[in-house]
């Protein structure tokens, strides 16, 4: 039984990558966790959909308990699901309960509107994929669990050398969905590199015995190609090894905030060089 971390707070796209999880998950044990500010004290009030308000851990669990019930239309929690609320900064928080429960994968809403600091410092979801050591699933606020079919990987030689092509095989064997492998790049020369390498090393063993393709696009805008290419081949997941030392993750990650949490319905997965998945 894998053990599944999804940190909430009181939102509707948050509600929806608990119910993302639970399809996704079913079986597994669930870990949907609240993280109240430190700087709160008891004395201030916390707001939830339900208009109702909260200043102490218990009082937190039982208004995370009907929230949940309430936004997922179920009579009761589910009895592999544990809520948790811990007091502190979202990100260390989240990070010791994952290393201290030894979580195999965190998922979460991603949101849809920003204010100025996330802008300046990037959202909560962007540095946790940044910092966590196992999947991180990123779950956009319209979209909805369906059976992985088809699936995209943003590849390039980085990847390619941190096994992303044997990551996919064992990730896939459940749902044998299509893979398209995609390269982009905004330079020919970098292209014409690239193929060969990713091409050649895909894999480190034996073939995969799923369908797949590998496609190279030269693009000036990284992210828009990704975003394009998801939604003509109706993609049901895009998959990416985060690395921002790279060039193109970092372009992936800028995307991230400004274009592919506002405008993609697609969930995102990320798996790190050294998740095990």
């Amino acid at each position: 039984m894998r053990k599944i971390c999804v940190p909430v707070d009181f939102t509707q796209t948050a509600m929806n990558a608990l119910k993302y999880a639970l399809h996704r998950f079913k079986g597994d044990h669930i870990s949907v966790l609240h993280v109240s500010p430190a700087s709160q004290n008891t004395t201030k009030t916390e707001y939830s959909l339900l208009g109702r308000v909260s200043s102490v851990k218990d009082d937190l669990v039982d208004e995370l308990r009907k929230v949940i019930l309430m936004e997922l239309n179920i009579n009761e929690i589910p009895k592999n699901v544990m809520l948790e609320v811990k007091r502190g900064d979202a990100i260390s928080e989240v990070r010791s309960f994952v290393i201290d429960r030894n979580i195999d994968t965190v998922i979460m809403g991603t949101r849809d509107k920003y204010d100025v600091l996330d802008k300046l410092i990037g959202t909560t979801s962007l540095a946790l994929v940044k910092t966590l050591e196992c999947p991180v699933y990123l779950i956009p606020k319209s979209a909805s669990y369906k059976d992985y079919e088809k699936v995209i990987v943003a590849v390039d030689t980085y990847a390619i050398e941190h096994g992303i092509g044997d990551k996919v095989k064992l990730w896939n064997t459940p749902y044998n969905a299509f893979v398209k492998f995609l390269n982009v790049q905004n330079d020919t020369e970098v292209i014409n590199k690239d193929t060969n390498v990713i091409d050649s090393n895909l894999f480190s063993d034996v073939e995969s015995d799923f369908n797949y393709e590998i496609e190279h696009i030269k693009a000036s805008d990284v992210s828009s190609a990704i975003i394009n290419s998801a939604h003509d081949f109706d993609a049901d997941l895009i998959i990416s090894i985060p690395n921002k030392q790279n060039f193109f993750s970092a372009l992936l990650f800028k995307s991230i905030t400004k274009e592919l949490i506002q405008k993609v319905s697609i969930p995102l997965l990320f798996i790190h060089e050294t998740d095990v998945v």
